[in-house]
């Protein structure tokens, strides 16, 4: 998901399946969430992510 237009300079896996994309200023402008499809329910639409206390604290 991207949250801004800038250039991404770097990309970091910040917890198993959960990789944040920084523009030059380092701030997030993307996040991916890697073999999505395994983490979804498509008969009832139900994403199943788990949030991690040190991923809040890295988007905080």
């Amino acid at each position: 998901m991207r949250l801004d237009d800038s250039k991404i300079i770097e990309s970091e896996e910040v917890y198993p399946g959960i990789v944040l994309d920084v523009n030059e200023q380092n701030q997030v402008v993307g996040i991916e969430v890697l073999q999505l499809t395994s983490r979804i329910n498509l008969t009832t639409k139900d994403i199943k992510l788990e949030i991690y206390k040190s991923l809040i604290l890295v988007l905080a």
